[in-house]
């Protein structure tokens, strides 16, 4: 403090006296400070005794409200005590009220359990008499039941779920009541609608009031059930009435008792006597009096459904679930009946335009009662004849491609004794004049032939076929197509039709009939023939049917002349390829014969050799004269010889062959085949040159060429070595056109043995 005086009035005190002056400033200073902080500390005491008493006060008040504190506080004791009395008495009183309580529960507990057990038999009892509204009304209340938590606790206790069996009987009995349920509905739709007679209907309304007069839940899978039930009795209803009395023209008799509704079908000893176009207008009012009847009395009829998912009632109607099932179908059957009664005849046509009348309003009736939906076209049935006048025409064209159908499947099974025609000519089949030639040139320059060739170049031999034998049924058909063409050109409209229909008739033919008959043609060498010339003559029918016909192109719509010329490589083909599969067959059966033979030497050894030899030619000898009697009549000559010569031909070259590939041949064995060679040449000479419908040397040179080596050979082997070289002439004789130098001089290796002779001959076969 001194210090801060000090410094305070500028005082040094270091190295420095002080004066008097500043002692008494020092002093003064020292003073006043003095005074100044008693006159605080007087003022701070006067403060702090004000506070002390005004503290002492509120203390002397607090300590009375502690007195009257405690004077309470004695009081709330005295009446906890009170209370504490009064809540033990309360507490014994509610253990007894508990007591009692739950003795009630129990009791009624008990009661429930007598009355789940008795609406479970009530319950199935309604079931066996059929009152399945109340049976399920009940089942709610045995439901409630059984989940009730006071008589059956949800515990997963396991000593608990296994020592209580009345939980699991009343389950047991439950689920036992719920199967009761399911098959009562299937119980009261099987006997509401009674299907246990052939051919009859009953609906017993009491069974399908019953069914429909109760909520069906979805979540416990009756709406399913019934659902079914009702698909499953409209595709009975379609198979067994709809389609019996479309398909077997019964009549259905329709009786209505209060509460029973019979339908049944009989025969219609009256439909025998109306043609088929009358028969269905019948039908038709018959199947719209059993639509009406069955919806008055069952399909008008709605199922209460109670969805899982929401605790509404949605009505679904049985007509919709019926519809579904089989409208299409139905739509089917109708319009494919309505095709098939369109007349062929134009005599018909006002009894169909009352039959397309009677199908609107079946329609219509069908759309009243919901059958049909609103939202479908109009005229379902009768849109698909479309114009009336071009439907018979259409009917008509379908009438003969059935015709051509069952022509072709009637003579499905071809054997040896089938009906055949001889058809075909030696004149040329069209004879034209100068006017004939006149009139086509002034036709269309379309045409194809007259574009491409003069008619004075016009080979005829095109337009020929000869005479030959062919399947009978098949010269039917072509003549029939004929007939539909024929009929084209007489109508002034829809010729076109016919034109298509003459055109799928060929290419019908051309589906059925090769899988009808070509395994059989394969296997017999007669029916190979027979249906070779078949083929041939539909080929020439195509050939010439469109120029015979070309004045239809204004008929055919797009104004292109009919043309059948497509089909021609077609048959032509099927007919080139049969043939060649029976001549492979043939070819390959005559090699056996040869191959049997093995090798040509030691036959004079071997006495087995020589007949073996012997026997091979006379088995080709035989087979060849088997299928010359099976051909000689059905082949025209043309086509005869050239298969007969083709197989011989192969026989002589196999003789060949063999003939050539041997390196001796002793004078005896060469003695034996020149015998047996000279058969097989003499046969060869019989069958095919001196026939009198042989075409000549000339042509069966050149249509089996073997057959003058063969003849050559013969004679080779018959020879001398001079007789030899003389045929050899220099290469310019007739051996030389047949054999080349190596051949010959192989053979005369084999013929003659070494020698000056045999020497000079070699070196002239040059």
């Amino acid at each position: 403090m001194l210090a801060e005086f000090l410094e305070k009035n500028d005082i040094k005190t270091f190295n420095q006296s002080i004066n008097a002056d500043q002692i008494d400033l020092l002093k003064s200073n020292l003073k006043q400070e003095i005074d100044d902080k008693k006159n605080l500390i007087h003022e701070s005491y006067i403060t702090k005794t004000k506070d002390i008493n005004k503290i002492n006060s509120q203390t002397a008040e607090l300590i009375k409200q502690c007195e009257k504190l405690e004077l309470k506080r004695n009081e709330l004791i005295k009446h906890v005590e009170d209370y504490s009395k009064l809540e033990s008495h309360a507490r014994h009183v509610n253990s007894n009220y508990h007591q009692v309580h739950q003795l009630n529960q129990f009791i009624h507990g008990i009661k429930e359990l007598i009355q789940l057990q008795n609406h479970i038999h009530d319950s199935r009892q309604l079931c066996k008499k059929g009152h399945l509204n109340e049976a399920k009304i009940l089942f709610e209340t045995i439901e409630k039941l059984i989940n009730n938590e006071y008589l059956f606790p949800r515990s997963t206790d396991k000593f608990y779920q296994q020592h209580n069996p009345l939980y699991e009987t009343f389950q047991r009995n439950v689920r036992q009541l719920r199967t009761d349920i399911c098959q009562t509905h299937h119980s009261l739709w099987n006997d509401g609608v009674d299907r246990t007679i052939k051919n009859q209907l009953k609906l017993n309304l009491n069974y399908l009031d019953q069914l429909f007069k109760c909520t069906l839940y979805d979540e416990k899978g009756e709406k399913v059930l019934v659902e079914k039930n009702i698909q499953a009795f409209a595709s009975y209803f379609f198979q067994g009435f709809i389609h019996v009395v479309v398909e077997k023209k019964t009549k259905l008799v329709i009786d209505v008792d209060t509460k029973v509704i019979s339908i049944r079908m009989e025969n219609d000893e009256e439909e025998t006597e109306k043609n088929t176009i009358e028969q269905f207008n019948k039908t038709l009012n018959y199947l719209n009096q059993l639509f009406d009847t069955l919806n008055t009395y069952l399909l008008s009829r709605t199922m209460k459904i109670q969805m899982s998912n929401s605790k509404s009632i949605q009505p679904v109607s049985l007509m919709t679930i019926f519809s579904t099932t089989i409208v299409n179908d139905f739509i089917e059957l109708i319009r494919e009946h309505l095709l098939n009664v369109i007349p062929n005849d134009f005599q018909y046509i006002e009894i169909f335009r009352s039959l397309l009348q009677t199908a609107t309003d079946f329609e219509k009736s069908l759309i009243k009662i919901k059958f049909f939906s609103s939202n479908k076209m109009s005229n379902i049935f009768s849109s698909v004849v479309g114009d009336i006048d071009e439907s018979i025409i259409k009917s008509r064209c379908r009438k003969y491609l059935f015709q051509s159908r069952q022509l072709l499947q009637s003579n499905a099974t071809i054997t040896t004794s089938l009906k055949t025609i001889e058809i075909g000519d030696d004149e040329q089949l069209f004879k034209q004049n100068e006017q004939d030639k006149e009139k086509y040139k002034n036709e269309n320059s379309s045409n194809i032939l007259l574009s491409t060739i003069s008619l004075d170049e016009l080979d005829a031999n095109m337009f020929r076929f000869p005479r030959t034998i062919i399947v009978e049924h098949v010269y039917e058909y072509m003549q029939s197509i004929r007939r539909v063409l024929q009929e084209a050109d007489q109508l002034e409209k829809y010729g076109a039709h016919f034109c298509a229909i003459a055109r799928n008739m060929i290419e019908l033919f051309h589906v059925i009939y090769a899988n009808l008959h070509e395994k059989k043609a394969q296997e017999f060498s007669y029916l190979t023939a027979l249906h070779f010339n078949t083929y041939m003559y539909v080929a020439h029918e195509c050939l010439i049917l469109g120029e015979e016909y070309y004045h239809l192109k204004n008929k055919t719509g797009d104004g292109q002349p009919i043309t059948f010329v497509d089909y021609v490589p077609i048959f032509r083909n099927q007919a080139a390829n049969l043939l060649k599969s029976q001549l492979d067959t043939q070819r390959d059966i005559l090699t056996s014969f040869i191959k049997e033979i093995g090798a040509f030497h030691n036959i004079v050894v071997d006495d087995e050799n020589q007949d073996m030899l012997k026997r091979a030619i006379n088995k080709c000898i035989l087979h060849t004269e088997t299928l010359s009697h099976n051909w000689q009549n059905i082949f025209s000559p043309q086509v005869y010889f050239k298969v007969i010569g083709y197989l011989c031909d192969h026989v002589s070259h196999l003789l060949l062959k063999e003939t050539l590939a041997l390196e001796d041949i002793p004078e005896q064995e060469c003695q034996i085949m020149v015998d047996v060679f000279t058969q097989w040449s003499t046969f060869l000479e019989n069958i095919l040159v001196k026939d009198e419908l042989s075409p000549g040397l000339n042509i069966l040179a050149r249509l089996a060429p073997n057959l003058t080596r063969f003849n050559e050979l013969c004679l080779v082997l018959n020879s001398s070595l001079q007789n030899i070289v003389d045929r050899w002439f220099n290469g310019q004789g007739p051996l030389a056109s047949q054999f080349t130098a190596l051949e010959i001089k192989q053979l005369i290796r084999a013929l003659f043995q070494t020698s000056d002779r045999r020497a000079a001959a070699l070196s002239k076969i040059q």
